[in-house]
């Protein structure tokens, strides 16, 4: 998404995205940006630097990471439904290898759920983290670093694209103890990542 034609959001899946972008709509002149005639909603690196000729000179590009495993959770309701055992499947560490793979090379290739975030981001990438939340601390983040300034602070309304991405998971009563070990294993880059950006976020701001 282009904001303001100086900034571009990099939209990670499962991060917030569809709530931040409706949140830019409704305070910015906001656009997206189609290439070979479709819109694709989770651009990694390289591919978003196409957008560059429609920016100003000096764009910043900036992201929200999610703790890896918050993450497959969130991705795993769509699968649940498709699947009731998929849940003990990926307990097995080869199983989830496997698992992420397929969904990375075929199931999941165009929209991007599964790459690893740290394919969507450079050293000069701006970055939140998704359990700090989206209120004043990130509005005063997007000013500071972006100059963004939020005036409509409205939680915005946002649809959901894929059924059942945003049904409630009732994940209490389950160990989810291998898979969460396995996602640190797969997304180890990742979680390096998540840990670095929250930990320097806290210190700023909590």
């Amino acid at each position: 998404m282009i904001i303001n034609d100086n900034v571009f959001f990099i939209h990670i899946p499962r991060t917030g995205g569809r709530y931040l972008k409706q949140l830019f709509y409704n305070n910015f002149n906001c656009k997206e940006k189609i290439i070979y005639d479709k819109i694709y909603p989770h651009w990694h690196y390289p591919i978003y630097l196409k957008i560059d000729n429609e920016l100003s000179n000096n764009p910043k590009f900036f992201t929200v990471l999610r703790d890896p495993f918050e993450k497959i959770l969130s991705q795993l309701k769509i699968e649940i439904k498709r699947d009731k055992s998929i849940l003990d499947k990926l307990k097995d560490r080869n199983y989830f290898f496997d698992f992420i793979e397929w969904q990375r090379s075929v199931n999941s290739y165009e929209n991007n759920w599964y790459r690893p975030q740290c394919d969507f981001v450079t050293n000069n990438t701006y970055i939140w983290h998704h359990s700090l939340g989206f209120e004043q601390y990130f509005f005063n983040w997007l000013s500071e670093h972006l100059k963004l300034h939020i005036i409509n602070k409205e939680k915005p309304a946002y649809e959901s694209l894929t059924k059942g991405a945003d049904d409630p998971v009732d994940y209490s009563n389950i160990d989810l103890s291998a898979i969460k070990k396995n996602t640190y294993i797969y997304y180890e880059k990742d979680t390096i990542l998540c840990d670095k950006v929250l930990n320097d976020l806290k210190v700023k701001f909590l």
